[in-house]
C-alpha cells in the first residue's frame, strides 16, 4: 500500500512540473514577428521581420539646420552619377529693396534683400544669387523657363519666409541649375503647392510646409535632389493632396530628410510616378536615410493615365527603371493598407523593372 500511494504522489508530482513547464513555454514563447506587406491589390505580399523587444523611438524633430551639411553629404552612397546644379557666376553685389528689386534683376548680379514685404516675385534671369535675411517676405517665387544657374540661399538658415515656389510647367521646360538653399517656405494655411521641372535642381538644409505638395513636380525633372530638409503638408489647412509627388523623374535623390503628411487626407507621404502625360520613363531613384511620417509611399507607373481615372490601360507605357529604397524610418498610422506600395496588375503595367528594399524601418 505504501508503494502505491508513493507512486501515486510521484505520477502527481511530474503531472505538475509538465504543466508548469508547459506553461512557462508558452510565455516566454515570442509573439508573432510583425509584418512588412508590398501591396499590389491583387497579391498582398508580407515578409516576416526580426521583432524587437524595444518600443518604437519617439519620432525626431526635422533635420537640423544645415551646419557644415553640402551637397557632397546628399550624394554619399549614391549608387549612380548625379549631375548637381552649376552655381552662378557672378560679377556684381547689391542690396536692395522692396522698391528697388525689379531694376536689379540683372545676369550676374548677387542681391542682398533687405528686410520687407516684396509681393510676389518672378525670376528668368542668369547667374544670379539671391540672399534672403531675417524680416523678408516673399509670395509666390516664380522661375520662368528662360532661367539659368540661379542661387537661393537664407541667412541664416531658415530666416524670413517665401510662400510659394514654382518653377513652371513644361513637358519640355528650360529651366536649368536651381539651387535652393536653407530656405522657409510656408504657405501659413492657405492652400497652395510648390512646383520643381527642369534638369539639376537641388534643395537642401530647407523647411518646406504646404496645405497642398510640400514638392511636386508633374512635368519631368531630371538631377533632382532634397537633402537635409523637412517638407510638410498639412491637409488641414484645406488641402488634399500629396506630400511629396513626382512624375517621370530621372535621376531623383531623397536623403537624409523628414518627410511629413498630416490632416485628413490620407494621400501620400512619398509618391513617385512614370508618366503621364506622354511615355516619359522614371529611372534612378535612390530613397534613402528618411524618416517618412503619416501615410504611406507609393512608387509606381502611371498616375492620371491610369484606368483609376477612367482611361484604357494601353496608356500605361512609359516604364519605370531602378528604385533603391534604403535605411527610412517610416510611422505609418495604419489607415492605408500598405506602407510600401508598388502598383497593381489591374492598371499599372510598367512597375520598377528593378527595386532594391533594404535596411527599414516601419512603426504602425
Amino acid at each position: 500500500m505504501r508503494i502505491k500511494s508513493l507512486l501515486r504522489q510521484w505520477r502527481t508530482l511530474v503531472g505538475l512540473l509538465l504543466v508548469s513547464s508547459i506553461w512557462a513555454a508558452a510565455s516566454a514563447a515570442p509573439n508573432p514577428p510583425p509584418l512588412l506587406c508590398v501591396d499590389d491589390d491583387a497579391d498582398l505580399e508580407c515578409v516576416e521581420t526580426p521583432e524587437t523587444s524595444q518600443p518604437p523611438p519617439a519620432p525626431q524633430p526635422p533635420p537640423s539646420t544645415g551646419g557644415d551639411y553640402d551637397l557632397s553629404d546628399a550624394l554619399a552612397g549614391v549608387p549612380f552619377t548625379v549631375n548637381t546644379p552649376v552655381l552662378p557666376n557672378i560679377s556684381e553685389e547689391v542690396t536692395v529693396t522692396p522698391s528697388t528689386i525689379a531694376a536689379n534683376k540683372v545676369n550676374g548680379r548677387r542681391l542682398i534683400l533687405q528686410p520687407g514685404n516684396y509681393g510676389n516675385q518672378s525670376f528668368g534671369t542668369q547667374d544670379q544669387e539671391i540672399v534672403i535675411q531675417p524680416g523678408v517676405e516673399i509670395g509666390t517665387l516664380s522661375i520662368d523657363r528662360t532661367a539659368r544657374r540661379l542661387h537661393f540661399r537664407a541667412t541664416p538658415v531658415r530666416s524670413g519666409r517665401i510662400r510659394t515656389i514654382t518653377t513652371g510647367g513644361s513637358n519640355n521646360n528650360g529651366i536649368t541649375d536651381l539651387f535652393f538653399e536653407g530656405l522657409y517656405v510656408n504657405d501659413n494655411g492657405s492652400p497652395s503647392a510648390n512646383n520643381f521641372h527642369g534638369a539639376r535642381i537641388a534643395i537642401i538644409n530647407s523647411h518646406i510646409i504646404a496645405s497642398e505638395y510640400a514638392v511636386g513636380g508633374f512635368h519631368g525633372v531630371t538631377d533632382f535632389i532634397l537633402a537635409n530638409s523637412h517638407a510638410h503638408t498639412d491637409s488641414n489647412g484645406g488641402g488634399n493632396e500629396s506630400n511629396m509627388r513626382s512624375h517621370s523623374p530621372v535621376r531623383y535623390v531623397v536623403v537624409d530628410s523628414r518627410l511629413q503628411k498630416s490632416g485628413l487626407s490620407k494621400k501620400h507621404t512619398l509618391r513617385i510616378h512614370a508618366g503621364p502625360p506622354g511615355d516619359r520613363p522614371a529611372d534612378d531613384i535612390y530613397i534613402a536615410r528618411n524618416q517618412l511620417d503619416g501615410s504611406r509611399v507609393a512608387i509606381r507607373g502611371t498616375g492620371t493615365c491610369g484606368a483609376e481615372n477612367g482611361q484604357p490601360d494601353a496608356c500605361e507605357t512609359a516604364g519605370l527603371g531602378t528604385v533603391w529604397f534604403d535605411n527610412n524610418v517610416i510611422y505609418q498610422p495604419g489607415f492605408n493598407n500598405a506602407s510600401l506600395y508598388t502598383g497593381s496588375p489591374a492598371h499599372d503595367t510598367d512597375r520598377p523593372q528593378m527595386m532594391y528594399v533594404r535596411n527599414n524601418s516601419l512603426y504602425t
